[in-house]
């Protein structure tokens, strides 16, 4: 047990140091914080996002309903008038018929009424859909935001756990020797591998988790998540 800690204090030591020198290798490009790449792809999801498109659509939409409905009370306003016919043909023969024209224009009352009100339901009803484009661009930002934090979090532990399993399996091949050597007993021998087929369950567990994540961030951002890192990386994320 004693020779297993300190395998894996080592192990998690070795990768502190390769991360260190890794870090150092890149002094001389720039690499954006994290939350300043998580920034840059909630910005692509934010262009790709077919919810967002809709809902700008239906928006757009009703603020022409809206402009429009201002004014469809003058469709209501008739006009009506005619001419007497003498006034079309004068004959001096005959006596003038008084009035020579008529016109008016009829205003149904309703619409002092009735106007104002649909003006207003149809301008809550685009306030509403605009509303509707600030929950959508809330909602993919908070996914984007909860995607990415996984992916780094399911990275970071797919490194250590593939760490973990060969610190398991390099083990169980000694422990292999000394069971074959009679230096081990048996449940000692199958508890070691035991150990090790229970950190490549793990290692599999955490690799399918990061690619689901990984799966469902591409599908926000509309592009692979490597090409769209990168993009960000060398400057020309969301050109």
């Amino acid at each position: 047990m004693k020779t297993l800690f300190t395998t894996v204090v080592f192990s998690l030591f070795t990768l502190l140091m390769q991360g260190q020198t890794r870090t150092e290798s890149t002094n001389n490009r720039f690499v954006p914080k994290a939350d300043t790449i998580a920034e840059a792809l909630v910005e692509m999801a934010l262009k790709n996002a077919p919810s967002i498109k809709s809902a700008k659509n239906t928006a757009a939409s009703n603020k022409y309903i809206y402009s429009r409905s201002k004014t469809t009370w003058l469709n209501n306003i008739t006009a009506v008038g005619n001419l007497n016919e003498f006034t079309i043909n004068p004959n001096p023969e005959r006596n003038v018929f008084f009035p020579r024209y008529n016109f008016g224009v009829q205003l149904p009352l309703g619409i002092f009424f009735n106007n104002p009100k649909q003006t207003k339901v149809d301008y809550y009803q685009y306030k509403a859909t605009e509303e509707q484009v600030s929950m959508e661009e809330r909602a993919i930002r908070q996914q984007v935001l909860s995607l990415y934090q996984d992916y780094i979090l399911g990275t970071k532990l797919k490194s250590i756990q593939i760490q973990i399993v060969n610190d398991y399996g390099i083990l169980a091949t000694k422990n292999e020797e000394r069971f074959a050597a009679g230096q081990l007993t048996l449940e000692a021998y199958t508890n070691s591998n035991i150990q090790y087929y229970n950190a490549m369950s793990q290692q599999a567990t955490i690799d399918r988790d990061v690619e689901v994540t990984k799966a469902k961030l591409e599908e926000l951002i509309g592009m692979n998540l490597e090409q769209a890192i990168d993009q960000i990386v060398n400057g020309t994320g969301g050109k």
